[in-house]
């Protein structure tokens, strides 16, 4: 029997705020998932993957570790007084 993967809770959460029909805690959960979704997908593709040389290493950690375009948005917004 296969282990139970790790975003199964991030998904039964979505459908129980989808149920509940709570749009906010609903938004949450599919972010959840998707993150909890990705780091599976990369778990399991490291676990897979033959070594890795210095040059592929940098480039990974540099996509892995760029800000993102919210992070950006929430860096230029204004602060709420």
């Amino acid at each position: 029997m296969e282990p139970v993967p790790s975003w199964t809770n991030a998904r039964a959460r979505l459908a129980r705020a989808a149920q509940l029909g709570d749009q906010e805690a609903e938004e949450r959960a599919r972010c959840d998932l998707k993150a909890a979704r990705a780091e599976d997908y990369i778990r399991r593709l490291v676990e897979t993957a033959p070594p890795l040389r210095p040059e592929a290493v940098e480039r990974l950690r540099a996509l892995l570790f760029s800000p993102t375009t919210a992070d950006q948005d929430q860096e230029d917004a204004p602060d709420a007084a």
